[in-house]
């Protein structure tokens, strides 16, 4: 239901796919555009903006209550946002096509945390991570989640 403007969904409406999928918000020429609200059927809620039927900028809210609020494409979190995990750990940094990748900083839900780059979703690269209790774990380079030892700057507090 909503605005029919020239043979096309227009203005505010709501959308229904019949899978259990539910959208509220802005139309424009048949498609999702500008604030909205999506609820799916797997129990992810978006809101936020839409520019041509895709998520542009907003907050998706996940079924286990894990929340990523930032940049969208193709459906996918990439760009500039922040992850809050249900067990109170969190990332903010840069996503492409959904996983931790460029420059970001995850701190766990133990006080501890990494500041660095990644890469499909490892610490890779050049970073630094201090453990819960302030001292330092590692600062210089990464693989595959993995400080390379020969690297390390040391440094203890």
């Amino acid at each position: 239901e909503g605005d029919w403007c020239h043979g096309r969904w227009t203005g505010f409406g709501r959308l229904s796919n019949g899978d259990g999928d539910f959208y509220e918000g802005g139309l424009k020429n048949d498609h999702k555009h500008g604030s909205g609200k999506m609820k799916f059927a797997d129990g992810r809620i978006f809101e936020g903006q839409y520019v041509r039927g895709q998520m542009m900028q907003g907050k998706m809210t996940y079924h286990d209550g894990s929340v990523y609020n930032g940049a969208w494409v193709d459906g996918m979190r990439h760009g500039r946002g922040k992850c809050v995990f249900v067990d109170g750990s969190e990332y903010e940094g840069e996503f492409k096509e959904g996983s931790f990748h460029g420059q970001g900083k995850m701190t766990w839900n133990d006080g501890g945390w990494y500041i660095g780059h990644w890469c499909d979703g490892e610490m890779n690269g050049y970073g630094k991570e201090i453990r819960p209790d302030g001292s330092l774990r590692h600062e210089g380079e990464w693989r595959s989640g993995q400080p390379l030892r020969d690297s390390q700057q040391h440094r203890r507090r």
